[in-house]
């Protein structure tokens, strides 16, 4: 009995640490737990970003602000593109192995942020 009590307590303080470090490391916020999961099991991360591109500002952008604030913020993107007709994606990080990698795309519908993306790719 005392023995699942310490395994329960351990088990409490482990979760509220995972939670408590959710909001405050940065690629954690960004990746979400899988991320990093993927990220320790495959032990590849063959990410580039754009010249211009932070973490801190990636997360300090808001769905409706425009592009040009965007571009502020983040600088150019690698690349620009339009795959559904009508929005158009930001794209600021990508493989440069053809691999796993730290995804971040803006998509924009009429020059205003509609979606912010930010996952592990996993390949």
């Amino acid at each position: 009995m005392k023995t699942i009590k310490i395994t329960g307590i351990f088990a409490a303080v482990f979760l509220l640490l995972a939670v408590m470090c959710r909001f405050t490391v940065t690629k954690l916020q960004l990746d979400g737990y899988t991320g990093l999961l993927f990220r320790i099991l495959l032990y590849t991360d063959d990410t580039v970003y754009a010249r211009d591109y932070t973490d801190k500002n990636f997360l300090a952008l808001k769905r409706g602000m425009t592009k040009q604030q965007v571009i502020w913020l983040l600088g150019r993107p690698f690349a620009e593109f339009n795959r559904t007709g009508n929005a158009i994606s930001m794209q600021y990080s990508k493989s440069q192995n053809d691999t796993h990698y730290r995804a971040r795309t803006i998509r924009l519908q009429n020059d205003k942020v509609i979606d912010i993306i930010s996952y592990y790719y996993v390949d």
